[in-house]
């Protein structure tokens, strides 16, 4: 099907153009969108907006001690027209979102009637009171706080790969979201949502089971500015910290996806493979003076993970619940010190020093042992102190920027130390089933360092071990397949494969 996207919005910007005479039109402030369009009486209202993101990116081959072969590639990485406005009643707002790039849309399949998924965001919420709303429609679910937030609002280029393992982005449903306050300051979010369960655009379904999710938000020092709780980089500059704690749980019974709404359909010799998916997030974000924290964990588990035609063989499709190989804790302890120091015995002062110990945890997430631990510490110097009960703010001016500096000059060499550290740790992964014959699949690719050649080895029951090499490498995720060609591959399923060369 071929859509002549260019038409479209000529449709769109004609059919604006032939209604601005009769509304009252203005322009919003920068970053608020292109225009403000309000109807005569006062019954509707429009904001128009547009947003265009650009993404290049350059990789290098190693080799012999340095780098060779150079790749690099430029795309257009989102490109989005959005409305929203109310219609009828102030409270009775909507949105719609759409996207042309085609890593938005993402493509057409026989479940979209063989057309790109044009459509992000299209829904309308009821807003009881400051406290109290329901939403119809297509929408981003309450699951992991770096999904929620807005492309245009991130903290960095794009989103980490624990997003693309384990987001559950957007459905087709109903959702409620109540807040109230435990205390003056301690706010609580709750949201609920039930939906169809397969994801966004599809115009087949309901073909497994519904999805349900609940998400709960903590603020123990009250809300963020402008609703900064769900906006990446600290833009407001919090002059009081500012945390948020949450939980989010989801449940899609049923699901005939490999990431529940999301992912590759498990399609049978006799129609799908169905099995419950369950996905655990905790989220944390955290702001005060410019200064930002967000972290997250996820965690799915399935019943049954590999999917299987009706005599029990495989079909290849692969429950995704698998984390990254590694992760990484961090912890940082801020405390003031003093110290008397003297230049004779008739003046004695009191030295105040901000002493601020960063330690950092890599654990393997399979095992959840640590492999590797270190610490460093910064040593500030404050100034002078005249009386014991001075209170001092460490974090403005002329201390900050020699704060900053010597936090930065303590973990420098940081990375450095943890890569030559991770280089000596083998790359382990469990062994999957593949569409390609004679071969297996595994959760390592190329931003791993797996590349096509490398040589692997896996438990054999015939003798002490088995010899594989890469055959295909994407950036997650690498085909293999046996040197000894007579192996009953089958027997290597849920195995651990190793490279030795890492």
């Amino acid at each position: 099907m071929n859509i002549n996207f260019s038409y479209i919005i000529y449709s769109i910007l004609i059919f604006t153009s032939i209604n601005l005479n009769a509304q009252e039109i203005s322009a919003p402030k920068f970053g608020k969108g292109l225009l403000n369009i309000m109807g005569k009486d006062s019954t509707w209202g429009m904001n128009f907006a547009a947003r265009v993101q650009y993404l290049t990116t350059t990789t290098w081959m190693e080799k012999d001690q340095g780098y060779s072969s150079p790749e690099s590639n430029s795309l257009i990485r989102r490109s989005r027209l959005k409305f929203k406005g109310f219609a009828y009643h102030p409270n009775l707002t909507y949105k719609i979102e759409m996207a042309f790039s085609n890593r938005d849309m993402s493509g057409g399949s026989n479940y979209t009637s063989n057309s790109p998924r044009i459509i992000l965001d299209a829904s309308v919420r009821w807003k009881f009171n400051q406290n109290l709303w329901i939403q119809f429609g297509q929408a981003k679910l309450p699951g992991n706080i770096e999904r929620i937030i807005s492309s245009s609002k991130l903290a960095l280029v794009d989103r980490s790969i624990l997003n693309s393992k384990f987001n559950i982005d957007r459905d087709f449903g109903l959702q409620m979201r109540y807040k109230f306050n435990l205390s003056k300051k301690f706010v609580v979010k709750k949201t609920f949502a039930i939906s169809q369960g397969e994801g966004r655009n599809v115009s087949k379904g309901n073909l497994g089971g519904h999805q349900y999710t609940a998400k709960i938000d903590l603020l123990p020092f009250g809300n963020f500015k402008s609703d900064g709780d769900y906006v990446g980089n600290d833009i407001e500059r919090e002059k009081k910290p500012k945390l948020l704690v949450g939980v989010a749980y989801d449940y899609n019974n049923d699901s005939v996806k490999t990431r529940g709404n999301t992912g590759n359909y498990m399609e049978t010799t006799t129609g799908f493979f169905k099995t419950d998916i369950k996905s655990l997030f905790v989220n944390s974000h955290f702001k005060y003076m410019g200064l930002s924290f967000m972290g997250e964990y996820a965690s799915r588990t399935s019943d049954d993970a590999i999917s299987k035609n009706s005599d029990g063989s495989l079909t290849g499709d692969i429950v995704n619940y698998q984390p990254a190989d590694f992760a990484l804790e961090t912890d940082i302890l801020i405390e003031p010190t003093q110290h008397l120091h003297s230049t004779n015995l008739s003046t004695l002062q009191l030295e105040d020093y901000l002493k601020v110990t960063t330690k950092v945890i890599i654990k393997d997430i399979n095992s959840n042992k640590e492999v590797f631990t270190t610490s460093r510490i910064a040593m500030s110097y404050i100034g002078p102190r005249k009386t014991l009960f001075k209170t001092i703010n460490v974090l403005s001016r002329p201390n900050r920027d020699n704060i900053i500096t010597s936090l930065i000059s303590s973990v420098s060499d940081l990375p450095e130390e943890i890569n030559e550290n991770l280089k000596c740790i083998n790359l382990i992964s469990i062994a999957q089933p593949s569409r390609i014959e004679n071969s297996i699949k595994i959760d390592l690719g190329l931003n791993q360092g797996i590349s096509q050649g490398n040589l692997a080895l896996s438990e054999s029951d015939i003798t002490p071990f088995a010899v594989f090499e890469v055959v295909k490498a994407d950036q997650n995720s690498s085909i293999l397949v046996p040197l000894n060609t007579s192996r009953d591959i089958k027997s290597y399923y849920g195995k651990a494969i190793t490279f030795m060369e890492f």
